[in-house]
């Protein structure tokens, strides 16, 4: 959804930074937070997930196996704090159910945050790309 928005506000999102930094199949636990610091002018956006909303999108076999999502989640949630706290550049931490039930604040933050001046209709398809995520 961030890069969607990204993309509709005229930013190219280097989605390809944790396999170009680490190989195929990497994910922000393999990436070296100081080889993203060595990236030149980078700002990273960070959506943190409602670890209690991850654990309900699994199969409800039973009470068992959503205590076990969530600790599964919540141990994510953990590994990203820490990992976000590595890094040196700037950070927009946002939390990813406020974000898609803000689409406005959402599209603004990410604006300010990346000092960006998109078009109305920029903005416009930013927001309108959140919604129909929301659908």
């Amino acid at each position: 959804m961030i890069t969607t928005v990204l993309d509709r506000l005229g930013v190219r999102a280097d989605l390809e930074i944790v396999e170009a930094l680490d190989g195929p199949g990497a994910t922000f636990r393999d990436l070296d937070p100081a080889g993203v610091d060595a990236l030149r002018d980078l700002h990273v956006l960070v959506a943190f997930r409602d670890p209690v909303a991850l654990a309900e999108r699994g199969p409800r076999s039973g009470p068992e196996d959503f205590v076990d999502r969530l600790r599964v989640a919540a141990r994510g949630a953990r590994h990203l704090v820490r990992w976000t706290a590595m890094l040196r550049c700037p950070v927009l931490v946002i939390s990813y159910e406020r974000a898609v039930d803000s689409p406005e604040w959402l599209v603004e933050t990410v604006i300010s945050f990346c000092g960006l001046e998109p078009t109305s209709t920029q903005r416009g398809e930013a927001v309108a790309a959140v919604l129909d995520r929301r659908r």
